[in-house]
């Protein structure tokens, strides 16, 4: 039991260091093991122009179970549910194959985040083009 409480605030400490270096703004906790959080305009993300984008339209929560990955839905605006890239019914979001990365706990860290900032600009351009520009794996 003690494990994943230490396990839970880790995970919370790694999203605080994440507002410090302005990633992210406005991180709530919603629940147990869930926080909300509201992306921060950033000029380039994986050396692309995205200044078209205004980040800080977009709400996302994120909950860590304490086992896996953690789950990512965005909570504003609503997901088009035609999005290649959402799992459904449940709304959450494909960030990456499993094949990309070997899980572990620092990953909530700056890392991927910018998975996350990446897969809104992909989808941000996929809304207007129905293109999606990143990489893709047949599911």
């Amino acid at each position: 039991m003690d494990k994943k409480v230490n396990n839970s605030s880790k995970f919370h400490k790694n999203l605080k260091e994440l507002v410090k270096v302005n990633l992210i703004s406005e991180l709530e906790k919603v629940g147990r093991n869930t926080y909300s959080f509201t992306l921060v305009n950033q000029q380039e993300i994986s050396g692309e122009d995205v200044s078209m984008i205004n980040f800080s339209d977009f709400r996302v929560q994120v909950t860590d179970n304490g086992v896996e990955h953690p789950d990512f839905k965005m909570t504003f605006p609503q997901v088009n549910w035609n999005c290649p890239h959402v799992y459904k019914p449940s709304g959450k979001l494909c960030l990456y194959h499993p094949s990309e990365f070997v899980w572990n706990k620092d990953m909530i860290g700056r890392r991927l985040i910018l998975v996350l900032y990446s897969w809104v600009t992909y989808y941000y351009i996929w809304e207007r083009t129905g293109k999606w520009y990143g990489k893709e794996y047949q599911h």
